[in-house]
Order: C-alpha cells, then sequence, then structure tokens
C-alpha cells in the first residue's frame, strides 16, 4: 500500500511523533474508546429495554426516542457547530468578549429553541389525543421536557470538544447518561413488581438526563480559561444567525435522513416494527463510530487550519482521519455481514429477523465513511450553505425512497433507502470539498501524500 518497507517507517515515525496524524492518533484513540464504551453502553440499555419491556413497549419508547433525536438537532438551531467552528478560534485569537458571547449565546438559544419545539410537540399530541394510544402520548409528553434539556448537554459537548477535550465532552452523552440509564431500569425492575411501559421508560430517560446536564455543564465550567468566564460579552447576531441557519439545517437534515426509516416504519407498519428494525440500525452505527471519534478531534484542527491559510495542514488532517475511521470501518462491516444475526439475538426472541436490514445498513455506513470527514470539513471551513443544500436535497430523496420501499419491501426497503441516501449525501459533499476547497478528504489523500 505504502510503495516500499522505507515509506512504511515513515508514516510510522509521523504516528509515533508530534505531527498530525501523532495527534490524530493519540487523541483520537481517546475518543474512539469513548465511542465504543457509550456504543457498548447504549447497545446494552437498549438490550435491557428490549427485554424487560417486550416488543410492544420497546417499540413505542424507541419510536419516541427517535423523534427527540431528530427534533434536538433543531432545538439547538445550529449554535452546537457555531460553538465548535468559532469558541476554538476565538480563544486561540484570544478574542474572549467573542468568546464569552458565543458560550452564553448558545445556551439562552438551546434553552429557548428547545422549550419552544417540546411545547409545540405536546401541544400536536394533545391535539391528536383521539387517534394515538394513551402510553404513546404519554411518552411524547415527557419527551418534550427532556428536548431541551438534551439540547443543553449537546452544546456543553460541543463546547469541551472545542475546547480540546473531546473525551470529556463526550463522556456525559455517550457513557454516563446510557449508563445511569442502566442503573435506572435496573433499580426500577428490581424495586417495582410490574413492567416497564414507554412512558415509565421516559420517565427515567427524564431523570438521567438531568444528572447528566448537570455532570456536563460542571465539566464545561472547569475547563473554561478563566479568561473565557467572567467579563463583557460581544455578539455578532447577525453573522450568527446567518452561519447557524445554514448549519441547522445541515444537521438536521442529515439526522432525519437517519431517523426517516425508523419514524416511516412506525407509520406505515408498526412501532413493533420499527423497534426491531431500530435494534440493527443501533449496531449499523458501530461501523461510523471510527469516523464519528476523529471528527471529534479534527474539528477544531480544520477550523484553525483553515483560519491560518495552512492548506497543506487542512490536507493531513482530513486525509489521516479518513484513513484511521477506515481501518476501523471494513472489519466491523465483514462482521455485521457474516454474523449479524447472531449478534441480533441478543436483543430477544424474533429480533434476528433484522439480519439482512443489518448488512444492507453496514455496506451503507461503510460507504459514508469511504468518503472521509466531507461534512466536518465544509462546516469548519465556512462552506456550511452547500453542505446544508447537499443534505436537504438527500434527506427530500431519502423520504421519497422510504415512502416507495416501505409499502412494498417493509425493513429491508427502509435500509435500503437509508443505505443510498448515505452514499448519496456523502458523495455530493466530497465533490463540494474538491471543487471549492481543491482538496481530497479521503483515505487517497493520504495514500497520495505517503508516496510522495
Amino acid at each position: 500500500m505504502f510503495g516500499s518497507s522505507k515509506t512504511f517507517r515513515t508514516t510510522l515515525d509521523r504516528i509515533r511523533g508530534a505531527g498530525v496524524g501523532a495527534m490524530l492518533v493519540k487523541a483520537g484513540s481517546g475518543s474512539f474508546l469513548t465511542n465504543v464504551a457509550g456504543a457498548g453502553l447504549g447497545f446494552a440499555s437498549q438490550i435491557m429495554l428490549a427485554q424487560i419491556m417486550g416488543k410492544d413497549q420497546f417499540g413505542p419508547y424507541i419510536f419516541v426516542v427517535s423523534w427527540i433525536a431528530v427534533l434536538v438537532i433543531f432545538s439547538q438551531a445550529g449554535f452546537d457547530r457555531l460553538l465548535l467552528r468559532f469558541l476554538s478560534v476565538h480563544r486561540a485569537q484570544s478574542e474572549w468578549p467573542l468568546f464569552r458571547g458565543i458560550a452564553r449565546g448558545s445556551v439562552i438559544v438551546a434553552l429557548g429553541f428547545g422549550g419552544a419545539i417540546g411545547s409545540s410537540m405536546a401541544v400536536v399530541v394533545w391535539a391528536l389525543r383521539d387517534r394515538l394510544d394513551v402510553e404513546l402520548s404519554g411518552t411524547f409528553y415527557i419527551a418534550a421536557i427532556v428536548l431541551p434539556l438534551l439540547a443543553l448537554v449537546y452544546i456543553c459537548q460541543n463546547g469541551l470538544q472545542a475546547l480540546g477535550h473531546p473525551v470529556l465532552g463526550q463522556l456525559p452523552i455517550l457513557v454516563l447518561r446510557p449508563a445511569f440509564i442502566i442503573m435506572g431500569v435496573g433499580l426500577f425492575a428490581l424495586l417495582i413488581d410490574s413492567g416497564i411501559t414507554a412512558s415509565r421508560a421516559m420517565q427515567i430517560n427524564l431523570a438521567m438526563t438531568v444528572i447528566v446536564l448537570i455532570v456536563a455543564m460542571l465539566f464545561f465550567r472547569a475547563r473554561t480559561p478563566l479568561q473565557g468566564r467572567s467579563g463583557p460579552s460581544a455578539y455578532q447576531a447577525r453573522m450568527w444567525t446567518l452561519t447557524a441557519l445554514p448549519l441547522v439545517a445541515q444537521a438536521g437534515f442529515h439526522m432525519l435522513a437517519r431517523r426517516t426509516d425508523v419514524l416511516m416504519l412506525g407509520v406505515f407498519t408498526s412501532v413493533v416494527d420499527a423497534g426491531v428494525y431500530a435494534a440493527a440500525a443501533r449496531l449499523a452505527e458501530f461501523g461510523g463510530f471510527g469516523l464519528l471519534a476523529m471528527n471529534a478531534i479534527a474539528a477544531p484542527l480544520i477550523a484553525v487550519a483553515y483560519a491560518d491559510g495552512d492548506r497543506d495542514r487542512l490536507q493531513r488532517i482530513a486525509a489521516v482521519t479518513a484513513g484511521l475511521a477506515l481501518s476501523i470501518a471494513l472489519p466491523v462491516t465483514i462482521i455485521f455481514c457474516t454474523w449479524g444475526g447472531v449478534l441480533l439475538r441478543v436483543y430477544g426472541e424474533g429480533f434476528d429477523e433484522a439480519q439482512v436490514v443489518l448488512a444492507i445498513l453496514a455496506v451503507g455506513m461503510l460507504g459514508n465513511v469511504l468518503t472521509g470527514p466531507v461534512g466536518v470539513v465544509l462546516m469548519m471551513t465556512g462552506h456550511q450553505k452547500q453542505a446544508a443544500a447537499a443534505a436537504t436535497l438527500t434527506a427530500s430523496v431519502n423520504v421519497v425512497l422510504n415512502l416507495v420501499l416501505i409499502p412494498r419491501y417493509g425493513s429491508e426497503g427502509a435500509a435500503v433507502a437509508t443505505a443510498i441516501t448515505y452514499v448519496l449525501t456523502n458523495s455530493l459533499m466530497l465533490v463540494i470539498v474538491f471543487r471549492s476547497l481543491r482538496l481530497n478528504p479521503t483515505v487517497f489523500g493520504l495514500v497520495r501524500r505517503v508516496t510522495r
């Protein structure tokens, strides 16, 4: 792959040294382990809920959780990505009033938008109360409270990532929250001699989210430089708004594309089928954890490199990120395609029916990783409008594909629609990166550099 033993040794030296590769490997390893731990705990919490609740209650719960996952993106109004992009730059350039302004403004926006969207959701559910199951309606009402709190947790996470503490930022949402949910579900099952309904599971979710929010706020406070904690704030409201709108569109439509399958399965088939499908979809996400972990490290580095005009460093960051992510995604995809049914059985009886679904989604996730960190590159270099346009277009395609394929092919049709969307979205963004930045953010950018 590297052409000779000499170039291979050179690559190893770079990884062991103090360059970009070494930085991403050393820091990214901690982020990756955090993602793996979080994925394992999230997986365990879903298994526990599925086995204790049964399909009839697990399905409605996952259906509502999927709505939360989409709406929490819009609750942050793009300020989570805005924080990730500008906080590191303001700190690097000692622009402390702007640093304090973007930090405080993000909290205000998350509370305001999260509360408004949660209230709107509750009103819609109340208006549809005659058409919805009582248990499902109750679960939605509790989720309306979870929404703004969870948005604040994500704000803290992105703030910590921007400050150079990606592991600490990811810890509350990825590790602590599912761990606390496992403990809460376990205690409930032991102390109360009754089954856990969807609404009770959401109550546990709410309680654990409150605890995690407190921890995340303490983490962010402790890691904020003294200059950024107190003093006057400078607000660039117009610029932030114009920048945040395409960011929230890109992130929101990306998440919608990821959850459209579960949401539409719940509508066109049943919430039980949606729950089984969601189990396979959760497993398939393991293939993208390498890219997710590397992105957490690479995002602020990309923002600073672009602000400094260092295009060569920007290319190295993107290419190394892609190479490390692919080295994880490829073996995971092979495992899922070969032994997916065995892995799905841990959820309980009947979940192994989604084996084909898991294989399709795993291949789609591999296609996502192959394009490299295209989304992060675009967002961190001021090309968020193009990224948002690509995400909007492919989200629309995803809806159409699900509308066509789900009624005919059920869960497998939803998986095909989602896999196609993964590949299409990132392929469009890859073209934008090539044309706008003249960068190659894929693993081939790394190979070409090493062999020079």
